[in-house]
């Protein structure tokens, strides 16, 4: 009698966190493309973090909207770091700005993390405020 198992790896069970911030930016380096912001976020929870966003600005379009896109760094009071891909668009006109990112990295208690967030905001001169929302996720320890 021939008998064989099988062993079915189950992948670890992750539960997802809700997350959401304020942003407060300033200008630091605009040489276009490319452009530099730094400022600090606030936490739904209370928390604070300094950020800083490494990014690309593409060429406005005939309704004086504005693609970019960039790499979004928060390193929170702890030391924790959370690193995002981000892409949106801002209004020439108005300074409305909107988009969307990708969690892609983080380290300390945010290590593994994986998600989605939405921003809406305002750019007035070389300063932005912006709201995030989105939910992460951790691997089990």
């Amino acid at each position: 009698m021939l008998c064989s198992a099988v062993l079915v790896v189950m992948p670890a069970s992750v539960h997802a966190t809700d997350i959401a911030w304020h942003e407060t930016s300033q200008l630091k380096y605009d040489s276009p493309p490319d452009y530099r912001r730094e400022g600090n976020a606030i936490f739904k929870t209370g928390e604070k973090a300094s950020l800083v966003i490494n990014g690309k600005v593409g060429v406005t379009d005939d309704k004086g909207m504005r693609p970019f896109r960039g790499q979004y760094s928060l390193r929170l009071d702890d030391g924790s770091t959370i690193t995002l891909q981000i892409a949106g668009t801002q209004s020439n006109t108005t300074g409305a700005q909107s988009g969307s990112g990708e969690f892609a990295s983080g380290t300390g208690r945010f290590q593994g993390i994986t998600g989605k967030v939405t921003f809406i905001g305002q750019l007035s001169s070389s300063v932005s405020e912006k709201d995030w929302v989105g939910s992460y996720s951790l691997p089990n320890k």
